[in-house]
């Protein structure tokens, strides 16, 4: 077996036992907070390993967070140094351009 292969499988198996650890501590919160918070029943560990798996699905995506987060860190750093550096890279004359749309842009939000 290849060091790769290895190290997918190693992964997966991570991967499930903390699906299981995670169900777990979802029977243990739910069941300790929600029925005395809402009055829901009680709920079982398949029926928690089943509300996070669909919560995964909604939200999280289901490969992995690579699917979910598309770009990388060099498009995120290049944007984050972009926007930090774009005040600067402005003529006087746009900064006070700027300034007056956002006042703008803010009044008409508190009127709404």
């Amino acid at each position: 077996m290849s060091d790769i292969r290895s190290r997918r499988l190693v992964g997966l198996l991570v991967r499930i036992v903390l699906f299981f650890v995670a169900s777990a501590a979802v029977v243990w919160l739910w069941n300790g907070i929600i029925p005395w918070v809402i009055g829901f029943p009680p709920v079982t560990y398949w029926q928690a390993a089943g509300l996070l798996l669909l919560t995964r699905i909604l939200f999280g995506g289901l490969l992995s967070r690579r699917t979910v987060y598309p770009w990388t860190d060099e498009d995120v750093r290049r944007e984050n140094s972009a926007a930090g550096n774009a005040p600067d890279k402005m003529a006087p004359e746009e900064e006070d351009e700027s300034r007056l749309r956002n006042r703008v842009f803010l009044n008409e939000a508190d009127d709404l």
